[in-house]
């Protein structure tokens, strides 16, 4: 399969507000060094100007079915944006209800960054009925997911934070992740284990308290489970578990540009069942 497409977003309505405050912008400027030839005034407001943000994505994938129930899969995919929004800094002339003009420096969302994102995806998946009697239920489905987004950055709008986040691949997004479940399926059980793991990722380019360093979630994975048992056609009793390997998540913080980590936070969600009883009428 081959497949093409083109979609848009449309930004925020916040990011199109007109309204703001003109403030003094010496201080930047002396900061910057530019005080004797830089704009004496600033003003953060949004833009009526905005276009939606485009994504044309590519898509293909090759399968192969050997059998009633067993595939391989292979696919890859390719997304190009453009018009991502960005703070944005250009100087203006604006002129006061007294006829007074100020050059001002106006600072407010643009559609400033074009930008891709790629990766590929394998995946299998088969019902072992050829083995003898009970094991005969059995099956297994596993993907392998990459995706590289160290061309997508994280906009700057809107929030004060520390250079040391301006390369961070987009927030969210893992390189590599990992799916494995095993199952077991007939006219009365229906049990699952599921294991889900993904490699570390961008939480935040900015954390909020000073200095507003980046915030990785570390690499993680969570076993989970269930079992149903149809005690009629109409009634179906059963339990879910979740991590049950107690696994706990855990974030850093980003302290200098080599990238050097530190352990930021620590999050013990604990072992979950749930248990199920489901009637049809």
């Amino acid at each position: 399969r081959v497949a093409v497409s083109k979609g848009i977003s449309r930004p925020d309505l916040s990011n199109f507000r007109m309204s703001g405050t003109i403030a003094d912008n010496t201080g930047n400027l002396r900061q910057g060094g530019t005080l004797e030839t830089g704009p004496l005034y600033a003003l953060t407001s949004g833009n009526r100007a905005l276009k939606p943000i485009e994504s044309w994505n590519f898509d293909v994938s090759a399968e192969w079915y050997f059998d009633d129930v067993g595939s391989i899969t292979a696919s890859a995919f390719r997304k190009e944006l453009s018009g991502l929004i960005n703070d944005g800094l250009t100087t203006q002339n604006l002129t006061g209800e007294n006829g007074t003009a100020a050059e001002t420096e106006v600072r407010g969302p643009t559609n400033s960054i074009d930008a891709s994102l790629y990766g590929f995806e394998f995946a299998y998946q088969q019902t072992f009925d050829f083995l003898p009697g009970l094991f005969s239920d059995l099956g297994m489905q596993a993907t392998y997911t990459y995706v590289n987004a160290e061309d997508l950055r994280n906009s700057t709008f809107g929030a004060e934070r520390s250079s040391l986040g301006d390369d961070l691949a987009l927030v969210g997004i893992s390189k590599d992740t990992i799916n494995l479940t095993g199952f077991y399926e007939n006219e009365k059980i229906s049990a699952r284990l599921a294991y889900n793991w993904r490699s570390d990722y961008a939480i935040t380019p900015r954390d909020v308290i000073f200095p507003f360093s980046p915030i990785v979630g570390e690499s993680t994975g969570q076993l989970d489970g269930s079992v149903f048992y149809n005690v009629t056609d109409r009634i179906k009793l059963g339990v879910q578990a979740v991590n049950l390997l107690d696994e706990v998540t855990k974030t850093s913080q980003i302290v200098d540009f080599d990238g050097t980590k530190v352990s930021r936070s620590a999050f013990r969600n604990d072992r979950r069942f749930s248990f199920l009883a489901r009637f049809e009428f």
